[in-house]
């Protein structure tokens, strides 16, 4: 297999190089603005040069460039190597303007979208609560329509940075008497009001970015509801896909599909959910097992796309990496099997293979 990057590529290297080189640092009174003040500066101009937010159409901030992975990840090593601000992190970014440019209306893309993508608003999301973990769908954190307004009372907890974050994006029960997925609405709400009180939890390295947010009575506008009511579980699909930038390794190229069999796959594997947190480490390892196995580069991303999708196919949330039976379960079964996150034969593999401890109870295969 060789990785080696074609002439296209050196060309494009050397042109994100020279525009580095011409516009990074600032020069003359834009080099006396405050530091923050000088990044966004840069990021504006090198946006508007089509190296950042790619992905983003321009009339939401972004650059709208046509998905190219290697390009990507050569503006990513160029702008590292130079010591020049890329662009934001954070789940505002990554999770909620992908969100809002898939089941978003206008109005929501043309109020968040560019102040996020600035830093001028940042984001925490609001899923996981006290009794609703790995089983998410059973959150109780209520809503409910009261005029032009929704109304909060729950708590949501493990919430990275809610302490610093100006808005969250929440899945909140709206439909007490829906079943346990058909109930659940995605809205967007605003931290920074008294309804809201929160507390960063302490752990044993002394760290505290994570949190825990209680609803007292909050409210957020009727508007602030992405997708229909009482299908934010649908929504949150959206959040935790992950469509990798080469072609080859493109989970889905339409709606993200209720079974794997439903889906317009891309040329990988035509797997069920990828999730943002942790798929990264499986796609690296799965692009690694391609490699070591002296594959090509299209079955190195289709190992890859399998790898990222197996660690969330289960339980919708990063779980214990993947053994390598789990893998070859994966890699045997699973375009063929719909629904892997009650597949009990696969979850016994995962017991058996990744638990230590009282392994009297798990069944041999």
């Amino acid at each position: 297999m060789d990785l080696r990057f074609t002439p296209e590529y050196d060309d494009f290297r050397e042109e994100v190089r020279s525009f580095i080189a011409a516009n990074w640092p600032l020069q003359g009174d834009a080099a006396k603005l405050p530091e923050t003040e000088q990044e966004m500066v840069f990021r504006d101009l090198a946006t508007e040069h089509g190296y950042l937010y790619r992905s983003i159409p321009k009339k939401y901030g972004g650059s709208e460039q046509p998905q190219d992975i290697l390009k990507s990840k050569i503006v990513l090593e160029e702008f590292n190597r130079a010591g020049a601000p890329h662009e934001l992190s954070g789940q505002g970014p990554s999770m909620i303007v992908p969100t809002l440019i898939q089941c978003g209306s206008e109005a929501q893309c043309e109020k968040y979208i560019p102040p996020t993508l600035r830093g001028d608003m940042t984001w925490a999301q609001g899923y996981s609560e006290p009794g609703a973990g790995s089983d998410l769908a059973s959150l109780q954190t209520r809503g409910e329509l009261v005029g032009d307004e929704w109304v909060i009372n729950g708590q949501k907890i493990w919430t990275s940075g809610a302490d610093k974050a100006d808005m969250m994006f929440a899945l909140v029960r709206t439909e007490p008497d829906a079943g346990k997925h058909a109930g659940i609405s995605y809205l967007l709400i605003d931290l920074k009001q008294p309804g809201i009180r929160v507390s960063t939890l302490k752990q044993m390295t002394g760290t505290d970015e994570f949190c825990e947010v209680f609803f007292d009575d909050a409210r957020t506008p009727a508007e602030n509801i992405v997708g229909k009511r009482g299908e934010g579980w649908a929504v949150s699909k959206a959040t935790l896909v992950c469509k990798r930038g080469a072609a080859g390794a493109v989970a889905f190229t339409g709606d993200v599909p209720d079974s794997l069999d439903d889906g317009e796959a891309g040329p990988g594997f035509p797997i069920e959910v990828f999730n943002v947190l942790g798929a990264g480490d499986g796609f690296m390892s799965g692009l690694l097992k391609g490699w070591l196995d002296g594959e090509g580069w299209p079955t190195a991303l289709k190992y890859a796309n399998a790898c990222g999708a197996f660690a969330v196919s289960r339980h919708g949330c990063t779980p214990a990496y993947p053994s390598w039976e789990e893998l070859q379960f994966f890699f045997e079964r699973g375009i063929t099997r719909p629904d892997l996150r009650n597949d009990a034969e696969l979850e016994q593999v995962h017991w058996a293979t990744n638990r230590a401890g009282d392994w009297s109870s798990v069944r041999t295969l």
